[in-house]
C-alpha cells in the first residue's frame, strides 16, 4: 500500500548513508527503480522527501555486509563461529562463539553470543571482528540473558566502563 511504498523509499534513502560498506550505491539504484514504478502521486511524495531532506555524513565505523551475512546465517543455523577480535584497548584474541543475534544501534553493529572459551554471554562489535568463519559445529540454542537481544546489548553498553571521565 502507499504507506509501505513510502517506508521502503525512506529505508532505501537512509541505507544510502548507512553503516554497511558498499550498500550505498545499491540502495540508490534500488530507490531509482522503485521511483520508476510508483504511481505518480507517490512518486511526487517520495521526490518531495528527497528534495527536502539533507543528510549529514555520519561518522563512525562501517561493516562489510559479508560479515553480517556470515553471522546471520550462523545465528539462523545454530552454528558456531570462529573469528579474530580486537578489544577497545587494542588487545587481539581469537574467539569461538555460539551467535544468538545481531543488534544494530545507529552506526554500530553488535553480535550477542555465548563465548565458548569464557563460558559466558558476550557482546562483540562487528567492526572489531575479522575473518568470521562457521566451524561446522552445531549447538543447542541457550536461553538468552535478557528478554531480547537489543535490551541486553543496550544494558551491557550502559554498564561498560567509559574510557574517559570528565567533570565540568
Amino acid at each position: 500500500d502507499d504507506d509501505e511504498a513510502i517506508a521502503i523509499a525512506v529505508g532505501l534513502r537512509t541505507a544510502a548513508g548507512a553503516s554497511v560498506t558498499g550498500i550505498e550505491e545499491t540502495s540508490v539504484r534500488a530507490l531509482v527503480k522503485l521511483e520508476q514504478v510508483l504511481p505518480a502521486h507517490l512518486r511526487r511524495r517520495v521526490s518531495a522527501l528527497g528534495a527536502a531532506t539533507a543528510t549529514l555524513p555520519a561518522g563512525g565505523p562501517t561493516v562489510d555486509p559479508q560479515l553480517l551475512t556470515v553471522i546471520a546465517a550462523a545465528c539462523r543455523d545454530s552454528e558456531c563461529v570462529r573469528f579474530a577480535y580486537r578489544r577497545r584497548e587494542g588487545v587481539d584474541s581469537r574467539r569461538e562463539v555460539e551467535p544468538h543475534s545481531l543488534v544494530n544501534l545507529g552506526r554500530r553493529w553488535y553480535v550477542l553470543a555465548w563465548d565458548r572459551g569464557r563460558s559466558d554471554w558476550r557482546t562483540f562489535r562487528v567492526d572489531r571482528l575479522s575473518k568470521p568463519a562457521p566451524t561446522g559445529v552445531r549447538f543447542t540454542a541457550r536461553k538468552p540473558p535478557a528478554k531480547d537481544a537489543a535490551t541486553y546489548v543496550a544494558q551491557s553498553l550502559s554498564a561498560a566502563p567509559h574510557r574517559y571521565e570528565a567533570r565540568v
